[in-house]
């Protein structure tokens, strides 16, 4: 099903909104094109046009390729927020999809996570399930958790990343059982970014084998390990990353 959802690329696009058409373009091109344009200080949103264009894009497509489930992108920044703003309320949400041609004519209207300004985040899950520790989908689980340093960063490597976890999640090709992956999240950080792997449980065998496979996905060294941390962890601290790592793959 990943195949079939990087197939529908070049109908709809690069991450600028510009049509590919017959280039011969990957998905990783056009982050790149971004990145070098600088940071926006802006939340990405989309305008008018831009909502048209995807509305019409869905309706002209009668032979969609359909996810076996709903998916919601989110994104926040706490220090865009007016001050005072909960962190729930400052969660945007940019649009839910269930077919390969809707998600790509919303990721490709918004920025790739390298353009983001600092302390932002954007949040890819199940449709139902809310990014946060609490949620009943969540709060037995964890995350995966792989750094990246800013020169990887710079280099490209974090879009690289961020769009095969986003595949994988939504491909569903990392989760045997197929109800373990809640969801994933990329955070731009001053010292170094991170992708997070959201899971349901701290099943080590479980969840170990699904981090092999994420592993196994973005192609990272052997050298490079992905830690676990337990979501009650991080509500009891009140640190999103700093916690006890309860196992690595």
């Amino acid at each position: 099903e990943q195949a079939a959802i990087k197939q529908t690329y070049n109908s709809y696009g690069d991450y600028s909104g510009r049509q590919v058409g017959t280039e011969r373009r990957t998905p990783l091109d056009a982050p790149h094109d971004q990145a070098r344009r600088g940071k926006s200080e802006r939340p990405p949103d989309f305008s008018l046009s831009d909502k048209r264009k995807i509305e019409r894009n869905m309706a002209d497509d009668a032979k969609q390729t359909k996810l076996h489930n709903s998916w919601t992108l989110w994104y926040d920044n706490p220090r865009l927020a007016p001050e005072g703003t909960s962190w729930h309320d400052q969660l945007k949400n940019l649009g839910t999809f269930n077919s390969a041609e809707e998600f790509w004519s919303i990721f490709n209207n918004i920025q790739p996570s390298s353009a983001l300004a600092l302390n932002s985040n954007y949040h890819l899950f199940r449709e139902g399930i809310e990014p946060t520790w609490e949620d009943g989908a969540n709060k037995n689980g964890g995350k995966f958790v792989l750094t990246l340093p800013k020169k990887d960063a710079k280099a490209g490597k974090g879009d690289e990343w961020w769009l095969f976890t986003v595949l994988a999640v939504i491909g569903e090709t990392m989760d045997a059982a197929g109800d373990e992956v809640c969801g994933c999240v990329v955070s731009i950080r001053k010292g170094q970014d991170r992708i997070a792997l959201w899971l349901k449980s701290c099943d080590r065998k479980a969840c170990t084998e699904v981090g092999a496979r994420w592993k196994k996905c973005l192609e990272v060294s052997n050298k490079t390990s992905l830690r676990y941390q337990a979501h009650k962890d991080a509500a009891k601290s009140g640190r999103s990353f700093q916690n006890q790592i309860r196992f690595e793959v």
